[in-house]
């Protein structure tokens, strides 16, 4: 679910990524389903890692000449990379979905409060915070809920 049309043919081209790195430690254990994500790929290449593993080499040398995107399931997993030293600039929220959800922030974006927590801190620590499912679409503000300082 994290490898799909909207990153391959959304938001790859658009920031002539050539590494779209997947974090997330289920599919980085099972090789099948790393198989699996990594199957869609052609112009770039696609690496499945656990979130720790993500956040170290991304901390490192190692993509320095890339461009990559990485792809977390969940805020949760974004704040951990953050916290194990991923620098993060921007991040774009896109297809988070809830079952109840607290604030929805656009079609396919829902927050719950744990997700505006996070993003509270994330913004607090300098992060950009980008709102859109595709390139083309207009970013959707954050509610105060999820800006730093908002209730």
């Amino acid at each position: 679910r994290l490898m799909h049309g909207q990153v391959s043919v959304g938001w790859v081209p658009h920031v002539r990524a050539t590494v779209v790195v997947v974090a997330n430690d289920r599919i980085a254990a099972d090789p099948l389903l790393s198989g699996i994500v990594r199957a869609g790929a052609s112009s770039f290449r696609v690496e499945t890692l656990s979130v720790a593993e993500a956040a170290r080499r991304g901390a490192g040398a190692e993509w320095e000449r890339e461009t990559v995107i990485m792809l977390f399931e969940s805020l949760q997993d974004a704040r951990r990379a953050i916290d194990a030293g991923l620098s993060v600039a921007r991040l774009n929220l896109g297809g988070l979905r809830h079952d109840q959800g607290l604030v929805c922030l656009c079609d396919g974006v829902t927050l719950d409060s744990d997700d505006c927590a996070i993003l509270r801190d994330l913004v607090g620590r300098g992060v950009q915070v980008d709102v859109r499912l595709m390139p083309r679409d207009r970013s959707c503000a954050l509610p105060p809920l999820a800006r730093e300082g908002g209730r």
